[in-house]
């Protein structure tokens, strides 16, 4: 066959709904090819390549099937390595700062957060000995540091007056001195009160508990972390050195859940319910639920589409013919990523649903085309001309998703790059698997198989876009214009709820643990090298929380020596002075609401000073690590961290603090590692959305055939982008940083209607029976496009969900575009068609 058979024009002609070729109609040229018409050199020699390559693969079905079987086995095989992680904080490159502080202090200071227990339902004292119970047997089990259960009260109750400073203290003397001297002057028979003076009041109890550490304050009326009104009450299980590792902690989760259900819960009462909480909980809650939606989504993503194809071809061999070659592909691209990367994150665990939808688009567009060519044509010739000329816009629009995912390969972000390297990958899979398979499939039946039945191809819609091209123009500008002013008013999402699934409980009980505990749960910490780096990293946080006064974003800053005061043996003559005077104070003659100030005070002025090896262990066991010279800074924020501008501000604060040795610190947690996410996708998808712009452009000109065509095909997609910003603004649904990863997306793939319509334009001289087939099958396209990403919207999983939804707003944008706009635009510009890409135009369009 010659180069011209390959290139020879098609007579399209499809049904009203399903896009089959008319069989018994007169067989007229519909389109008369120019002839100065000529293909770009390059676009020539890949349809001879994509020809040669059908026709070998069509003969040598014997080898090409065996192969694609083995290939698809053999990945299948590979898959068993594969396992999945739902943190997103896992996926920043191992060279910043934050993670490698957060791997450091993993080493020492263990896993960060806690497994949090909540009881509630009966009465306060069974409650408690529910704690004491629990707690006893959790701190036995393997894997657990300590449990939090109650706290150290008594102890700094005792200690009170050492946390004062010296002059308060010597103040507090000489309020006590007042007040005996009043005393012996009202027992004076001889003094007479005339003014009514009050008694000096001893009311520095309450304000040496004041200047407590936080810890303690937070449980001055309780020694548990009890809530008496609500009936709650909470345990804070630490587990040991587990880092990030969520099969331990998946393990650890399972053996408190099972030390809880072995206890007879039953003696303290039938209203008793336990529920969990914590970060570690809520991983695995999360990941648990991403798990389940894989299975149904995947499920459903893939029936959709096989009633899709159904209905679209009227025929069960054309369903397998299409199917068959997109399993080859995806059972490839995750046999890759077993061998590439060994884990799939929270975007790349779905990319077998967006692929079903993305790479089923090419066989659509074959198949449909070879249909038309065997209603015309032999079978060698009908697969040479379909997999040349449709296999070439074929590669072209494919190219150009895969160009948007390569986009997303260059980023940082380990979910992006991970997700762009992956989806490229499948895309270029199952775009050779249908260059390779499906001709080779072709050879096992009789061109009558997938020939569809006789029925009249209708040009209704675009004769009348033809009709009307310039109102379809002008409202289709008024509407872009007016959603390009809506985009400009949309607004980036920081809520970092949006990026995980916060419905479940683990989730909706983190504001009743913070409540109960007096502090949210997961610190930032500072390790430090000896007690004295610890003792200047403490006031460098202390001191630039009180230059930033009330827009702080730290409650509370935390270290051992905080809870060890200065100058003791200086407090304790000043005790002793004060225990001398309390002396003869009888508190039977003081007001009701002094006795009980006096009597803590003779009590507490008879404590002794004391070391950090006195510390109760419930305040040592939080600092403590492997290394005994290491220490921490623990740092507790003062908002929200679910909010992630928020969230940025807490980095800027304990970030770069700058020491009197010369030193600069950092804290570290997890998040910091949130922050730096904002930070790095705010960065870098400006840059990526611009790069894959510039190259899509750029390969279109090379492969379409001029500039003006690869301009033209550009047109679906920079109006997709537009328009679907712009209905994303005005419906209320917010860009966030899981979802921004569609917008490069839907520009890559928005280019592939307009490269079929311009592709067809071109060759068919602008027949409208061609651009009507075209069409209808672009809908199919970006039909099964629809339900692949479409599918995700039934996530549970917010992040995953909001994918979906934006994605079907840019599909339908898109289609908007392809079918309206853009068929409208070629048909008003025939002429320049014909001087800039040389196709001809006679008796097509009137």
């Amino acid at each position: 066959m010659s180069a011209s058979d390959a290139g020879t024009v098609c007579r399209l002609r499809s049904s009203a709904c399903f896009g089959v070729t008319d069989t018994h109609a007169p067989r007229q040229n519909l389109s008369v090819r120019h002839p100065s018409a000529k293909r770009p050199a390059v676009a020539a020699r890949l349809e001879r390549l994509l020809s040669r390559t059908a026709l070998a693969c069509h003969g040598g079905v014997a080898v090409v099937l065996p192969v694609a079987l083995a290939i698809a086995l053999g990945s299948v095989w590979a898959t068993r390595r594969l396992s999945m992680s739902a943190d997103l904080s896992e996926l920043l490159p191992d060279d910043f700062e934050s993670v490698r502080d957060l791997r450091r202090i993993q080493q020492s200071f263990g896993g960060f957060g806690t497994i949090a227990v909540l009881a509630r339902g009966i009465a306060p004292d069974r409650l408690q000995a529910f704690a004491a119970e629990a707690a006893n047997r959790l701190e036995r089990l393997e894997g657990v540091r300590f449990v939090e259960w109650r706290r150290p009260r008594d102890f700094f109750e005792r200690h009170a007056l050492y946390f004062l400073d010296l002059s308060a203290l010597e103040a507090l003397e000489q309020r006590i001195a007042d007040r005996i001297g009043w005393e012996k002057r009202r027992r004076n028979p001889l003094f007479v009160d005339l003014a009514g003076t009050p008694p000096p009041p001893i009311d520095l109890a309450g304000a040496a508990l004041d200047r407590l550490p936080q810890l303690s304050q937070a449980g001055r009326t309780s020694l548990h972390f009890l809530d008496e009104q609500r009936r709650e009450i909470a345990l804070f299980v630490k587990p040991g050195n587990i880092g990030s590792d969520l099969r331990s902690a998946a393990r650890l989760v399972e053996s408190v859940r099972g030390v809880i259900d072995a206890m007879d819960l039953r003696r303290y009462g039938s209203g008793l319910s336990i529920e969990y909480g914590g970060p570690f909980v809520k991983r695995i809650d999360q990941q648990d639920l991403i798990t389940r939606d894989l299975g149904r989504i995947t499920f459903v993503a893939a029936l959709a589409i096989l009633v899709c194809l159904y209905l679209h071809f009227r025929s069960i061999a054309a369903v397998f013919f299409l199917f068959f070659p997109l399993a080859v592909g995806l059972m490839a691209t995750y046999g890759f990523a077993a061998l590439t990367m060994g884990s799939l994150n929270v975007l790349t665990a779905f990319i077998g649903a967006v692929l079903l939808g993305l790479g089923i688009d090419h066989g659509i567009h074959l198949l449909g085309r070879m249909q038309t060519e065997l209603a015309r044509a032999d079978l060698n010739v009908a697969l040479a001309r379909t997999f040349g000329t449709t296999g070439r816009a074929v590669w072209l629009a494919a190219t150009t998703t895969a160009i948007a995912f390569g986009a997303l390969a260059l980023s940082r972000f380990r979910a992006f790059h991970e997700f762009g390297i992956l989806a490229m990958a499948g895309t270029t899979f199952i775009l050779l698997s249908y260059s390779t398979v499906l001709p080779a499939l072709l050879a096992l039946v009789s061109p009558r198989r997938i020939t569809p039945p006789a029925s009249v191809g209708s040009t209704w819609l675009m004769d009348r876009i033809g009709r009307h091209r310039r109102g379809v123009l002008l409202a289709a500008a008024l509407a872009s214009v007016t959603l390009a002013f809506a985009a400009t008013c949309s607004r980036f999402d920081y809520d970092t709820r949006s990026l995980a699934e916060s419905d479940l409980a683990s989730f909706r009980l983190d504001p009743v643990f913070d409540r109960l505990r007096g502090y949210q749960m997961t610190p930032l910490v500072y390790l430090a090298r000896d007690a004295e780096d610890e003792r200047r990293a403490a006031e460098a946080f202390r001191r630039r929380q009180r230059l930033r006064r009330a827009e702080s974003t730290i409650d509370l800053v935390m270290a051992r020596s905080d809870f060890v005061p200065t100058e003791q043996a200086e407090k304790r003559a000043v005790l002793a002075r004060i225990s001398t005077l309390l002396a003869p104070l009888d508190v039977r003659d003081l007001h009701d609401g002094e006795a009980g100030r006096v009597e803590w005070l003779t009590a507490a002025v008879r404590a002794e000073p004391f070391t950090e090896s006195d510390l109760p262990i419930e305040v040592t066991r939080q600092f403590s690590s492997r290394n005994a010279n290491e220490r921490f800074v623990l740092l507790f924020a003062a908002v929200d961290l679910a909010d992630g501008r928020k969230v940025v501000n807490v980095a800027k604060e304990v970030r770069g603090l700058d020491l009197a040795n010369g030193d600069r610190i950092s804290a570290a947690g997890e998040p910091l590692i949130m922050a730096d996410v904002f930070s790095l996708v705010a960065d870098e998808i400006p840059l990526l959305s611009t790069f894959t712009v510039v190259l899509v452009s750029a390969t279109l000109w090379v492969l379409v055939g001029g500039f003006r065509a690869a301009i033209v095909a550009l047109v679906p997609a920079l109006l997709t982008i537009v328009t679907a910003l712009g209905t994303l603004t005005l419906v209320g649904w917010r860009i966030n940083t899981v979802n921004i990863i569609v917008i490069p997306l839907l520009f890559g793939i928005g280019v592939d209607g307009g490269v079929h319509l311009v592709t067809t334009f071109v060759r068919s001289g602008g027949s409208t029976v061609a651009l009507s087939d075209a069409s209808r099958a672009i809908v199919a396209a970006l039909a099964t496009s629809a339900i692949g990403f479409g599918s995700l919207a039934l996530a549970n999983h917010s992040g995953l969900s909001s994918i979906g939804r934006i994605a079907l707003v840019g599909l339908i944008c898109n289609a908007t575009a392809c079918l309206l706009a853009l068929p409208a635009y070629l048909m008003g510009g025939r002429r320049w068609f014909r001087r800039g890409c040389g196709a001809s135009t006679e008796g097509t369009l009137d």
